[in-house]
């Protein structure tokens, strides 16, 4: 068995069940700070949802951007629509805990970090990682600046307390992740 991340990312629901699930292979993100690291990450389903209208327009996008199946699946096991016709979470889509893990390979920044801007946080200039999207990845990017995920995959869900950014995993979460609790 591999060893368990050190690192998590702290995602909301619906979109941590999109990356772990249903094929979302960047995280999109409103801070640069920390995207210079590169490796395994465990991914953090956060306990909360946000607003109920940003999960329903997540839910939405999910909807328009994977397969008919997915959905349908997705529809089944993770959310309901309340009386309002707005998507809401089902007792069933995990939250407050690790759902699966990833590795952070790199980053899209369609407006070209700065030079200012790397100098102020000491960025690596990191040129061949800052690219333009694939036509896969543009379907879930939502503008300015996404972090790359590959060899993504589900774990056993282990609750836990998580952060802003990326933060450090307790022993015993990574001792629960590594026994398959």
């Amino acid at each position: 068995m591999r060893d368990v991340p050190t690192r998590a990312l702290s995602i909301l629901q619906p979109w941590a069940h999109a990356i772990v699930h249903l094929g979302k292979r960047i995280e999109n993100r409103d801070w640069r700070t920390g995207c210079s690291y590169r490796g395994e990450i465990l991914i953090h389903a956060s306990k909360g949802i946000g607003s109920i209208d940003a999960f329903d327009s997540a839910v939405e996008t999910i909807r328009a951007t994977v397969a008919e199946d997915s959905w349908l699946d997705f529809l089944g096991e993770c959310i309901d629509q309340g009386d309002d016709d707005r998507w809401r979470p089902s007792d069933f889509l995990p939250r407050g805990g690790i759902v699966g893990r990833a590795r952070i390979v790199g980053v899209i920044d369609n407006q070209r970090c700065s030079e200012q801007w790397r100098a102020r946080i000491g960025a690596p200039a990191f040129a061949d990682e800052i690219r333009d999207l694939t036509p896969d990845e543009a379907a879930w990017w939502t503008g300015g600046f996404a972090l790359v995920l590959a060899d993504v995959e589900p774990v056993p869900f282990v609750a836990c307390q998580g952060a802003l950014g990326l933060w450090t995993v307790t022993p015993d979460v990574r001792a629960a992740i590594a026994r398959g609790a």
